[in-house]
C-alpha cells in the first residue's frame, strides 16, 4: 500500500522503498519511449496518455515518501539552522509535485497549499539565521512574509477536501500565527529601532546580552545628587541597640561634669 508507506515508513526501509520507486519509473519511461518513437493513432495515443499519467503518480508517490521523511525529521529537530535547511529541502520537493502533470486535479491544489505552508515555516526559521547575525531588518521582512504566508496557507488548507494531516498542518500555522510569530516580531522590531539608533553599536551585544548592564543615553536629565548620612548602615545598626536612653541618669551624669564657674576676669569668657 503506497499510501501506507508513504506515512507510516520507518527509517531503515526509507531508502529500500525510494530505490523501488526509481525502479518503477525506469521500466514506465523506458515503456514510454517505446510508444514516442512509434506513429500517432488512437491506440498509441492511449497508451502514451496511460504510461505518462503512470509516471506522474510514481513520482509524485516517491516525493509524498521523501517529503513525509523529511517532516518526521523536522518533528525531532531543534536547530534552527538545521531546521530551515530541512525546510528547505521540503520546499524544493513540494515544488516538484506542482510541477507534475494534472494542474486541475485535487492532488495539484493541495500541493499547491503545502508549498505555501512550507514556505512560510521555512521563512519563520530564516528570520532567525539573519538575527543570529544581528542582521535584524531583514529578519523583520522574512517574519512579515511568514506571517502573510501562513494566513494564505491556513485558508487554502481548509479550502481542499480532504486534504492528508490537513488538521494538523492547521493546527501548527495556528501555533506559529498566535504564538512564535507575535514573540519574534516583537523582538526584531525592538532589535531594528535599537540598531538604528545607534544603541545596539555601542553596547556590544543584542538586547538580551545586555540585560545586566546599564548604558544611559546622552538624552538623559542629568540628577543632582541627593544628600545622604555619612555613615547610613552605621547609624541604623546603632539605632537598632540604642532604642532606649536613661534620660534622667544622663541629665545627672552631664550636670555632675559641668565645670566649675571661677572667679577673675577669664571665667567671664568660659560662662
Amino acid at each position: 500500500d503506497t499510501t501506507l508507506s508513504a506515512d507510516a515508513v520507518d527509517e531503515s526501509s526509507f531508502l529500500s522503498l525510494l530505490s523501488m520507486y526509481d525502479d518503477a519509473h525506469a521500466i514506465v519511461s523506458n515503456d514510454l519511449q517505446k510508444y514516442q518513437d512509434m506513429k500517432s493513432g488512437p491506440a498509441v495515443n492511449a497508451k502514451r496518455s496511460e504510461l505518462d499519467r503512470l509516471s506522474g503518480y510514481i513520482r509524485y508517490q516517491k516525493l509524498r515518501l521523501s517529503m513525509a521523511h523529511q517532516e518526521r525529521i523536522i518533528a525531532s529537530a531543534s536547530v534552527i539552522a538545521d531546521l530551515a535547511q530541512l525546510y528547505d529541502a521540503l520546499f524544493q520537493d513540494a515544488k516538484a509535485v506542482c510541477d507534475l502533470p494534472g494542474e486541475e486535479d485535487e492532488f495539484f491544489l493541495e500541493a499547491s497549499a503545502n508549498v505555501l505552508r512550507i514556505r512560510a515555516f521555512r521563512s519563520f526559521y530564516v528570520a532567525q539565521l539573519y538575527a543570529s547575525l544581528r542582521k535584524y531588518p531583514q529578519a523583520l521582512t522574512l517574519t512579515n512574509r511568514a506571517e502573510e504566508l501562513a494566513h494564505r496557507a491556513n485558508e487554502e488548507i481548509a479550502a481542499c477536501d480532504d486534504m492528508i494531516h490537513a488538521d494538523a498542518y492547521m493546527d501548527a500555522l495556528d501555533r506559529l500565527l498566535q504564538n512564535d510569530l507575535p514573540t519574534i516580531k516583537l523582538r526584531f522590531q525592538l532589535q531594528t529601532y535599537l540598531s538604528n539608533s545607534g544603541s545596539s553599536t555601542t553596547t556590544g551585544g543584542d538586547m538580551f546580552s545586555q540585560l545586566d548592564k546599564f548604558q544611559p543615553a546622552s538624552t538623559i536629565v542629568d540628577l543632582a545628587p541627593i544628600p545622604m548620612p555619612a555613615k547610613p548602615a552605621f547609624f541604623d545598626i546603632a539605632w537598632n541597640y540604642a532604642s532606649h536612653f536613661p534620660e534622667e541618669e544622663l541629665k545627672a551624669y552631664v550636670n555632675e561634669n559641668k565645670p566649675k564657674a571661677s572667679g577673675g576676669l577669664m571665667s567671664w569668657f568660659r560662662s
